[in-house]
C-alpha cells in the first residue's frame, strides 16, 4: 500500500450512513491485502479488505477524476482542513467529501488543521456542477503527526526490504517539506529521514537487481544522482556496468564526459584516473616540444596537483572535523566557508568532488552560500557539474539563486547542459523560474542550452530567448503553468 504503516489507529466499524461503535485499535498493515485485476484488462489495483469488502488503495487525487472507472470503494490518507456543514474539506485538495454521520462530524470538528487522517468512503457521481467525484464518508480516523508517521513507516519498509516503498516514502517527505511549515530543527530531521529512506531504498534496489542487468544498474545510478546527489555512488555503478559491457552507450558517455575515463582500445576496458596516470608517460614527448617557460609552468602545475592528491585524505578529514567540532553559528559558517575556498582553489578535482559531497549533506544555509557558491568557481568542470547538480537537488530560493548566478557565467557547454538537465529533472515551478533567470546570461551558448531546458520542462517549442521572455510575462501568474506529471 502507499506508505503502509504499522500505526495503531482507532476506527469505526459501520455501514454506510449508519450509526457505529468504536472497535479495538487496528493496524492497517495487518489488514488483508490483495492485488486484483480490473475489468476489461484495465490493469491491476491494490485493495485492502475492511468492513467486509475490498477498498481500493488510492490518493486524494481520486476526487478529481471525472468518472468512476473501476471501484467506488476507496481508502487513502490525507490532511484535514476543516468541516463545513456536512462536508469534510481536505488541506490543499479539491474535491468533495460528504459525511452523513453526525457523531463523526462532531468528532472531526475537534481535529486540528493539517492533522493526518485515514479516510474510507464510497465514490459517486456528483450532483450539480461539481468538478470531479464526490465521496460519501464511511470511516475516518486520526493518524499521528508527520514525523512519527514517517519514522514508523521507515521501520516497516526497511524490515520488508521494500525498495520502491522506501523511495516513495522519501518522495512523500519531500512533499511534506514543501507544504508543512517547520522550524530549522524539524526541517533538519525531515531531511535526515528523507536521506535515510532514499539511501536504504536505493541500496535494497541494487541488491535485488540481477547481476547482469546493466540497464537496471544505469537507471539506478541516475536515481542516486537525482535523489541524493551521490555522484560517487553513480560512478561506482558506472564502473560496474562497464566491466560487464564496455560498449554500454549511456555508461560510456558518463565515463568519458563526466568521470574523465578512457577506454584502452586493445582490451576494451575503461580505466580509472589512477590507472590512467600510467598512460601519461606518452604525453612527456609532447611536453618536451614546448618552450622552456611553458614546460616549466606545466611541470609546476603537475607537481602541485601531485602534492594535492597526496594530501587529499588528510585535508578532507581536517575540514570535516572542523565542521563537526565547530560551536555556534559563526564558527560553523566559518568552517564551511573554509571548505568552499579549499574546493575552489584545489588542484585536485577528486578532492573537489568529495568536498562537494560533504557540503551536500550539511543542512546549514552556509553550505549553499558561501560553501557551494565558492566551490562553483573551481577550474575543474567535473567539480562544477557536481555543484550545479547539488544546488538543483537542494532547491530553496538561496540554492536556486546561487545556481542561476553560476550558470549565467559558465563557459563550458557540457557543464551548462548538465546544470540545465538538473533543473529539468526537478520539473517544478522554482526550476522553471531559475531557467528563466538564466536566459539573462550574456553567453549565447548558455541561452541556447537554457532554451532547450525550457522546452523540456514547459512542453513548449518556443525557439528563442525573446519568445520565452514574452511567454513568461504573459503566463507567470498562471497556477497551471507546468504539466501535472512534471512534479516529482
Amino acid at each position: 500500500m502507499h506508505f503502509a504503516t504499522r500505526i495503531a489507529l482507532t476506527v469505526a466499524v459501520c455501514a454506510l450512513g449508519a450509526s457505529c461503535a468504536r472497535a479495538a485499535t487496528l493496524d492497517p498493515d495487518e489488514l488483508p491485502k490483495e492485488e486484483i485485476e480490473l475489468p476489461n484488462g484495465a490493469g491491476k489495483v491494490l485493495t485492502i479488505r475492511y468492513l467486509s469488502r475490498n477498498w481500493k488503495l488510492t490518493t486524494p487525487d481520486i476526487l478529481l477524476a471525472k468518472h468512476i472507472s473501476d471501484t467506488d470503494d476507496v481508502c487513502f490518507e490525507a490532511k484535514i482542513s476543516h468541516v463545513e456543514g456536512k462536508n469534510v474539506v481536505l488541506f490543499q485538495q479539491q474535491g468533495k467529501i460528504v459525511c452523513l454521520d453526525e457523531a463523526k462530524l462532531k468528532d472531526m470538528k475537534t481535529y486540528q488543521r493539517m492533522d493526518n487522517i485515514w479516510v474510507c468512503g464510497k465514490l459517486r457521481e456528483p450532483k450539480g456542477a461539481l468538478e470531479g467525484l464526490e465521496l460519501v464518508l464511511v470511516d475516518v480516523a486520526r493518524l499521528p503527526e508527520d514525523m512519527v508517521l514517517c519514522k514508523n513507516r521507515l521501520k516497516v519498509l526497511e524490515a520488508r526490504k521494500d525498495a520502491e516503498g522506501l523511495i516513495e516514502l522519501g518522495n512523500h517527505i519531500s512533499n511534506i517539506l514543501g507544504v508543512v511549515i517547520n522550524n530549522f530543527n524539524q526541517n533538519d530531521q525531515f531531511l535526515t529521514l528523507r536521506t535515510e529512506a532514499w539511501t536504504k531504498g536505493l541500496t535494497f534496489k541494487e541488491q535485488q537487481l540481477p547481476k547482469d542487468d546493466v540497464d537496471g544498474m544505469y537507471a539506478l545510478s541516475e536515481k542516486w544522482v537525482e535523489l541524493l546527489r551521490k555522484s560517487s555512488k553513480r560512478n561506482e555503478l558506472i564502473l560496474k556496468i562497464l566491466k560487464i559491457d564496455p560498449e554500454h552507450r549511456k555508461a560510456s558517455r558518463i565515463a568519458k564526459e563526466e568521470m574523465g575515463l578512457v577506454k584502452v582500445q586493445d582490451t576494451g576496458k575503461w580505466v580509472t584516473p589512477e590507472e590512467r596516470e600510467r598512460i601519461k608517460a606518452e604525453q612527456d614527448a609532447e611536453i618536451a616540444k614546448l618552450d622552456a617557460e611553458k614546460r616549466a609552468a606545466l611541470e609546476a602545475k603537475k607537481r602541485l596537483r601531485e602534492d594535492a592528491v597526496k594530501e587529499r585524505a588528510q585535508l578532507l578529514v581536517k575540514y570535516q572535523a572542523a565542521i563537526r567540532t565547530a560551536e555556534g553559528v559563526k564558527e560553523i559558517d566559518g568552517a564551511i566557508e573554509s571548505l568552499g575556498k579549499a574546493i575552489q582553489t584545489s588542484m585536485d578535482p577528486r578532492f573537489g568532488r568529495q568536498g562537494v559531497d560533504v557540503l551536500s549533506s550539511i543542512a546549514y544555509p552556509a553550505a549553499v552560500y558561501p560553501g557551494l557558491d565558492l566551490a562553483a568557481k573551481s577550474e575543474f568542470s567535473e567539480v562544477r557539474r557536481d555543484v550545479y547538480a547539488t544546488l538543483a537537488w537542494r532547491g530553496g530560493s538561496n540554492a536556486l539563486k546561487t545556481l542561476s548566478n553560476a550558470l549565467r557565467k559558465e563557459t563550458e557547454v557540457g557543464v551548462v547542459k548538465s546544470g540545465v538537465e538538473s533543473l529539468v529533472r526537478r520539473g517544478d515551478r522554482p526550476a522553471l523560474e531559475t531557467l528563466i533567470e538564466c536566459l539573462q546570461s550574456d553567453e549565447s551558448k548558455v541561452q541556447t542550452e537554457v532554451v532547450e531546458g525550457l522546452k523540456a520542462i514547459a512542453h513548449n517549442n518556443l525557439a528563442s530567448k525573446d519568445e520565452w521572455l514574452k511567454w513568461w510575462d504573459a503566463n507567470k501568474e498562471r497556477k497551471d503553468l507546468l504539466p501535472k506529471n512534471n512534479a516529482q
